[in-house]
């Protein structure tokens, strides 16, 4: 459902038949009121329970009435009135006197939301469990985003998420913004939901408006963790990564709706500010830890933008910090764009020999993409058809889409 802004500002109604994507509407405020009520209400179930019923009740309400301008605070009003009266029927009468005297307001802080990082990200629950409870109540993903990250299905990851809601509830972990020294072990998963988070709106660069609040959700987190954290290579290196990325995205998109990539997108329509807020980043971050996994990354989007001022792209460079960043993690993806770089950098021939010494068993579009790219530069039309045609087998956006399929007509 997409949300209507009055010019004055001022709450206005729109008649429901105007109004026809649910999902964008749940996309847009889902992550912010969960976390909230969870925080407040200190129970996941009973947040996620409040949140599905003031859903539910506007479903039934707002055709007949119309769709107020505040659907968030409207959302949250009714979900904490649910909640209130769910533990006022249990009795829990303490607890519906505390709650009754808690702020109202439907915004929470950031670090009401890094808080509900931290708790899901808590050392007494397994790696897996940590990630789906922070995309699902950090993050606001729904469960079918969730089951397709894990590769698995919406009744398993449902399951592993109550279990998960009981031994929070049963160990009586606390809903609150741990001691910064006990940081250090919850952080690697919390930076990977944020990132997993970037990722879902960065994947569909074409997609809503919802999907793109994605992306400035979590620019927004990374640069609070950065904030908070000032000394943390990581998080600073996080928050670079993602901000140099949102300076590209005008330019990603091209008048007919097709993906521009990165190395032909025009430079000049980059975002200045925000290259030189993550270049600060990344100085900090490289001062403290220079091969941390978050600084490489961010220092070959640097590289990247160093088109903007000089003209060219420093492929050599770029393809220094891929063999570093392997070295690092041994992650095969960082390999394959290492060789991708040295084939723009006027080594395809041994790009191509080094990619086919890979013998690479797993596969996704960016592994037949990358594989189209170093075929390409070496001239053999066949195989890259072949790859820009395996690559359209697995889920892209529909920028992505159009862009390998014309690169396809094209071949």
């Amino acid at each position: 459902m997409r949300m209507a802004q009055s010019k004055s500002g001022r709450h206005c109604l729109i008649k429901i038949n105007q109004v026809s994507d649910w999902n964008a509407l749940w996309r847009s405020h889902a992550a912010s009121l969960l976390a909230a009520l969870a925080q407040r209400l200190r129970n996941l179930d009973l947040a996620e329970e409040a949140l599905q019923h003031a859903f539910e009740k506007a479903a039934r309400h707002w055709p007949a009435t119309g769709w107020p301008g505040d659907a968030a605070g409207w959302l949250y009003r009714t979900a904490w009135n649910f909640a209130l009266d769910q533990r006022k029927h249990a009795a829990h009468v303490a607890a519906h006197a505390a709650l009754a005297a808690v702020d109202v307001d439907p915004a929470p802080s950031v670090q009401e939301r890094l808080a509900t990082f931290f708790l899901c990200a808590h050392p007494a629950l397994s790696v897996d469990t940590q990630a789906m409870l922070m995309l699902r109540f950090a993050a606001g993903l729904s469960m079918a985003d969730i089951a397709r990250w894990f590769y698995s299905d919406e009744q398993t990851v449902s399951k592993r998420l109550q279990r998960a809601k009981h031994k929070i509830e049963a160990t009586c972990i606390e809903f609150q913004l741990p001691e910064v020294d006990t940081w250090a072990e919850r952080l690697p998963p919390v930076l990977s939901a944020i990132e997993v988070l970037y990722d879902r709106s960065y994947a569909d660069v074409a997609g809503s408006e919802a999907i793109a609040a994605y992306g400035r959700d979590a620019e927004q987190l990374a640069l609070t963790m950065a904030e908070l954290l000032p000394d943390q290579p990581s998080a600073l290196g996080l928050a670079s990564l993602i901000v140099f990325a949102e300076s590209r995205r005008s330019a990603r998109l091209d008048s007919q709706g097709s993906l521009v990539p990165l190395d032909r997108q025009d430079p000049q329509s980059w975002d200045g500010v925000r290259i030189h807020v993550a270049a600060a980043l990344l100085a900090r971050g490289a001062a403290t830890q220079a091969n941390d996994p978050f600084v490489v990354r961010a220092a070959i989007s640097a590289a990247h933008a160093e088109r903007r001022i000089s003209g060219r792209t420093p492929w050599r460079k770029i393809a220094a910090l891929y063999e570093l960043l392997f070295a690092t993690t041994a992650h095969a993806p960082a390999r394959w764009h290492q060789l991708l770089a040295l084939a723009h950098a006027g080594q395809a021939v041994e790009a191509l020999e080094k990619w086919n010494a890979l013998r690479d068993t797993a596969s996704d579009a960016a592994y037949h993409l990358i594989a189209a790219d170093i075929h390409h530069s070496n001239g053999h039309t066949a195989e890259r058809r072949a790859h820009l045609s395996a690559a359209l087998r697995y889920p892209l956006g529909s920028a992505e889409r159009q862009w390998v399929a014309g690169q396809l007509a094209r071949a």
